[in-house]
């Protein structure tokens, strides 16, 4: 089956032959014996024909794929799961790719973003570089290349997601309360043998820390 948003190669549209290397870059291990679950993509596009193919391009390596007619269906499905990749057509009716992935980028900065476009403006894949998008694919695109980003996408948004996990401070269970009688002053030291981790408010008693 061939769409015009797939690259042709004479007469004919296949999927490439990829080194072993590739394959270990681009596949997502979704068996039993790997560790992590396979990643989850969303494809958004008013083509049914381009929803089906990227499916079925994406799918046999490894990838949890769903698909979205438009943005109101999308961003139901952003409510209910968690995506670490969107395949967003840029041109959608009603509420456009670029308006969505505003909304998405605000309301979910860890999930990376790829922008599909048949009509490519440089302007346009400026604007959305800025505004967040990993990257801008004009149609028609190569399978090759598509795989090669979507793979590329998806390793900066782990490495995003264990970065963010080691800044995060760790939950003490064994947290207590003290209370501080002296006034709060700005730049105050931690208590001697303790971490602050937060102020819980202030009253006639004094600073109420978490430690």
């Amino acid at each position: 089956r061939w769409h015009p948003a797939v690259a042709m190669d004479g007469a004919k549209s296949t999927m490439p032959e990829l080194s072993a290397n590739q394959l270990a870059e681009t596949q997502v291990l979704g068996d039993s014996s790997s560790k992590e679950p396979p990643a989850k993509i969303l494809v958004v596009d008013d083509d049914p024909m381009i929803r089906q193919m990227l499916t079925e391009i994406l799918s046999p390596l490894g990838y949890s794929v769903d698909s979205s007619e438009g943005s109101g269906d999308a961003l139901e499905k952003l409510i209910d799961y968690k995506f670490q990749l969107l395949l967003l057509d840029a041109n959608l009716p009603g509420i456009s790719g670029f308006e969505l992935l505003k909304y998405c980028k605000k309301h979910h900065p860890d999930m990376e973003i790829i922008m599909i476009t048949g009509n490519p403006e440089l302007d346009d894949a400026i604007s959305t570089v800025k505004d967040g998008a990993f990257d801008y694919i004009a149609k028609p695109f190569s399978i090759e290349k598509l795989t090669s980003r979507v793979a590329e996408a998806l390793k900066v948004q782990r490495e995003k997601i264990k970065s963010l996990s080691m800044v995060r401070p760790a939950t003490d269970t064994n947290a207590t309360m003290v209370v501080s009688t002296s006034k709060p002053v700005a730049q105050e030291p931690p208590l001697p043998g303790y971490k602050v981790i937060r102020t819980l408010g202030a009253g006639t008693m004094g600073v109420v820390l978490l430690v």
